[in-house]
């Protein structure tokens, strides 16, 4: 049995930066999202941890924020040359029960087997996937416009749920505009996500694969 390494928990501060950005940048899910402007969005808001060792040095990270109705987790990551010493759990839980929620839901690549396994581990059950795929950077009026795409009441019967601000929320919470016409439903969200259909060529998340797409599978916990 491989032995877990002690850590205790901080919240990161402006001067981990550097420290923090190299953990992240192994995480799947975050280059997906991009490093810019992250750090500091994280900072300030929701709860952003670090596991500190007994040598002072940042060796795991992980982010909390409140997303519609649960807890969202992202960001989890541990320095590659620890990992599979319970680092993860532990930033995990810790950070669980310092939100004070009792839904959880995260998001982990379906290459990123750590990460499932962690998620599995916890007792977290997969509640849906989606694809990320990259391309042209356009806001979703915009690519509406090129689609032919009219606005439209956002009706997500049959759908469980929506990527918006790079969370996953029930269908039922989404408030935001929607875009319709040739079997295509458009979001406006960032990224723009398909609820139906798919179109080619642009930066966006839908509910279908395409070629080269990144699958992504949702998770979720709830304590009584």
């Amino acid at each position: 049995m491989l032995s877990r390494v002690k850590v205790s928990f901080e919240r990161v501060r402006a001067e981990d930066r550097e420290a923090v950005e190299r953990l992240l940048r192994f995480a799947p899910e975050v280059q997906l999202m991009g490093l810019q402007g992250l750090f500091e969005r994280w900072l300030s808001e929701g709860l952003f941890i670090k596991a500190v060792d007994a040598y002072g040095s940042t060796v795991g990270v992980i982010h909390v924020r409140q997303a519609g109705d649960a807890v969202w987790l992202e960001g989890i990551a541990v320095s590659q040359d620890i990992r599979r010493k319970g680092i993860g759990r532990q930033l995990a839980l810790y950070a669980m029960e310092a939100s004070g929620g009792s839904v959880f839901r995260v998001m982990a690549s379906a290459r990123n087997v750590p990460s499932n396994a962690l998620a599995l581990a916890l007792g977290f059950r997969e509640v849906d996937r989606v694809y990320f795929s990259d391309g042209r950077r356009a806001a979703a009026a915009e690519m509406a416009s090129e689609l032919g795409l009219a606005e439209v009441s956002p009706s997500l019967e049959g759908v469980p749920g929506v990527m918006s601000g790079w969370a996953w929320v029930p269908s039922g919470l989404y408030r935001g505009k929607a875009y319709g016409g040739r079997g295509l439903l458009l979001l406006d969200t960032d990224p723009p996500f398909f609820a139906r259909g798919d179109a080619e060529g642009y930066r966006r998340l839908s509910r279908e694969r395409s070629s080269g797409a990144e699958e992504l599978i949702v998770y979720e916990l709830r304590r009584a």
